[in-house]
């Protein structure tokens, strides 16, 4: 795949598959943490998700909501069932 492709491939399963619009609080946090395309975000580790940070409507820096880092956990897990 090439960068673009990345990308892509996570804007769609960010509006997609955890139904969130591309300023919602966990694109924000992926952008925050620098994580540019899909096979960053499968790869990144648990601890790193539980950290997840996004810089809210006021510029108040907000943890992610466990729920969200959790869609992010579950879905690494989804990928690693398909292998």
């Amino acid at each position: 795949m090439t960068k673009a492709q990345h990308k892509a491939a996570l804007k769609h399963i960010l509006e997609n598959v955890f139904d969130e619009q591309p300023n919602d609080s966990i694109a924000r946090a992926l952008s925050k943490a620098t994580i540019p395309g899909v096979i960053d975000m499968i790869t990144m580790s648990h601890n790193d998700i539980q950290n997840l940070v996004y810089v809210d409507d006021t510029g108040t820096t907000m943890p992610l909501q466990k729920y969200k880092c959790n869609m992010i956990i579950l879905f690494q897990g989804y990928i690693n069932w398909l292998d």
